[in-house]
């Protein structure tokens, strides 16, 4: 007596044709099952795989190096990357001006490009060392919006700069 039977995928409904008993899945449903365990490893364990990961880099720097030069003699390749970047960096701009009202604090100007993210206290310099230069944009998305930074308008962020206070605020 044969152990081959006619089944299907119990997940996704494929026919699996005559296999045998214990075969419980189709090879595309076994595929994404298996990603989905090695995902959620990765994000439970995921200082302890970057750090694994950095080590093996550190340890083979010349696979790595021969691997990136490889991919930047494909045609396009570089133009794909900036395109991406400036991209991903443009999503977080928006975000992050929207997270902050998407307004000047100073004159009220709505216009998004006009925007951009300013210290309250004036110590950006020592804050992006803090941050060591990352993206601040992305930086108060991670960090739920922290009110040390604030949105003003070009204008009122250059007066600050330059004269210490915007124009609007002598007014007041």
């Amino acid at each position: 007596m044969s152990k081959l039977r006619n089944k299907s995928c119990i997940k996704c409904g494929v026919a699996l044709g005559r296999v045998h008993f214990a075969v419980k899945y189709c090879s595309n449903c076994v595929k994404i099952a298996r990603r989905e365990t090695a995902l959620r490893y990765y994000y439970r364990n995921v200082e302890t795989s970057n750090k694994r990961n950095k080590e093996y880099i550190k340890s083979h720097p010349e696979y790595y190096k021969k691997r990136y030069r490889k991919r930047l003699q494909k045609e396009g390749y570089r133009e794909k990357i900036n395109r991406y970047a400036r991209e991903r960096n443009r999503r977080y701009r928006l975000r992050a001006l929207m997270g902050y009202g998407g307004k000047c604090a100073c004159c009220g100007e709505t216009q998004l490009e006009f925007l951009t993210i300013d210290h309250k206290n004036n110590d950006g310099n020592k804050h992006r060392k803090e941050i060591k230069n990352a993206n601040i944009y992305a930086w108060a998305i991670r960090n739920n919006y922290p009110p040390v930074l604030q949105i003003l308008c070009h204008n009122c962020h250059g007066a600050k700069s330059f004269y210490g206070e915007c124009p609007h605020n002598r007014k007041k």
